[in-house]
Formats: structure tokens, C-alpha cells, sequence
């Protein structure tokens, strides 16, 4: 019988869920997947309810049992888990990971990532949850894919480097995560330049989720983006991914 890891991933809402759901598909061998969606509401002074969104059962062929769960607001990622911890554990998952945006209304997110990190590491040992791992999406998950720039002649072809240029150059980037302050709204003037929109809603966000290269980013862009290579380090020592991604 085939040994089963299980691991958690909590993330703050639908556009998260939706990528970390295809990057594990792409990445890693689909068939050994089974994937568990969830989302969280209430909590707190309110009931909380666990809505279920969706599933990849768990076959013959299972080796790896993921559970994603959408808290539906980055600042309660951290608190869900610990919330969740001693249950999960006791379950058997053998490691939680969270993800959540550092995206303020102040301009001086960027330089705010360091005492974020800082906090939630404290956050983690002094509540003891030391198979818990958190990693920022620097400003918003949006940056990840507004670097991975072949996606954009998917979306459309007349979406070149050089019409984009009317927004950004992206050639020019040396930073992502720390040159673009509001990724999301950023691409959505990059589409708005063949029509197209992003609003963070289910078509639109799975439109784009669905044109990212994945071998590009977790063999290449990991690189120039230190957050997502965060995350994908923490998959590669869980997963045999890289048997999977060719080279």
C-alpha cells in the first residue's frame, strides 16, 4: 500500500486556492494528487463554517493528500491556522503551509515584508505551530503573474512587450515584487489594452491562471522572485516535483 503525506495549504481567498490548485496539478504528477477544497466563513463571535468547494478524491495511486483551505481574508491566514493546528496534526498532515498578500493602501509595503516575516515567525514559535510555515505574496499573488510574461500573448496575441509598454516596461524590471505596488490593478490595465479585464473574478482569474507557464516559473522565474521560490521550496520537501518538471 502506497504510503500518503498529507499537507495543508491555507491561503486567503479564491484567486489564491485557484493557483496553488493548478501549480500543484502542473508541477507535480496529477494521478499521485488528491486535492480537498475548502473555504472558511465566520469564526470568531460569529459560528464557523467550513463550505466545501471542491475535490480531487484520493485513489489507489494517491501519494500525496492535499487539503486547501481559502480563510477569505489574508489577515486571518495565520490565525486560521493556528486555529486549526492541533486538529490537523492530530490527522496526521505532517506540514502547513499559509500564504498571504503583504497589499496595503500605504506605499511603503515593500519595505513593511521584513517585520512582516518577522512577526509571523514569532507569531509561529511562541504559539508553537513549528510544522507551520508562512510565505508573502509580495504585494499581491498578481505579481507572480504579471512576471511570468509569456502568459500575456495567451490571453491575447496583440498583448506583445511592446504594446504593453504603454503600461510598463517590463523588460526593465529588475524587482517585481518590490517595483509593482499594485499588481492586480496593473494587470488589469495591461488587458484593458485588448479589451479584456481582470477583476479578480472566477473567469477572469481562471482565464489567466490557466495561460501561466508552470514549468517557466518553478524552473526559471523562482529565481527572480524570492517569495515564490519561498513557496516552491517548500513543495520541493514535501513533493517529488522535479522529477516531474523537465529540465
Amino acid at each position: 500500500m502506497v504510503s500518503v503525506k498529507k499537507i495543508a495549504i491555507f491561503v486567503e481567498g479564491h484567486t489564491e486556492l485557484a493557483f496553488v490548485e493548478k501549480f500543484l496539478l502542473e508541477i507535480g504528477n496529477s494521478n499521485q494528487l488528491s486535492i480537498r477544497k475548502e473555504e472558511l466563513q465566520g469564526g470568531g463571535k460569529s459560528p464557523l463554517i467550513i463550505r466545501f468547494v471542491g475535490e480531487k478524491p484520493i485513489t489507489g495511486e494517491t501519494k500525496y493528500q492535499i487539503l486547501l483551505r481559502s480563510s477569505c481574508n489574508d489577515e486571518k491566514v495565520l490565525a486560521d491556522i493556528k486555529e486549526h493546528y492541533a486538529e490537523l496534526m492530530q490527522s496526521g498532515f505532517e506540514k502547513i503551509i499559509g500564504i498571504r498578500d503583504l497589499y496595503r493602501k500605504d506605499k511603503d509595503n515593500y519595505p513593511r515584508q521584513n517585520n512582516v516575516k518577522s512577526a509571523m515567525k514569532q507569531f509561529i514559535e511562541q504559539n508553537h505551530l513549528q510544522n507551520a510555515h508562512m510565505v508573502l505574496a509580495v504585494m499581491e499573488i498578481e505579481t507572480w503573474f504579471i512576471a511570468e510574461t509569456t502568459h500575456f500573448s495567451k490571453i491575447h496575441s496583440d498583448l506583445t512587450a511592446q504594446t504593453i509598454l504603454q503600461i510598463i516596461d517590463l523588460e526593465k524590471i529588475s524587482d517585481f515584487e518590490g517595483e509593482i505596488q499594485h499588481p492586480a490593478d496593473t494587470l488589469n490595465q495591461i488587458y484593458h489594452l485588448v479589451g479584456f479585464a481582470y477583476q479578480k473574478k472566477g473567469k477572469q482569474v481562471q482565464r489567466t491562471i490557466n495561460a501561466l507557464d508552470y514549468a517557466e516559473m518553478y524552473l526559471t522565474l523562482r529565481k527572480k522572485l524570492p517569495n515564490l521560490d519561498d513557496f516552491v521550496s517548500h513543495l520541493d520537501s514535501l513533493f517529488d516535483i522535479n522529477e516531474n518538471v523537465e529540465e
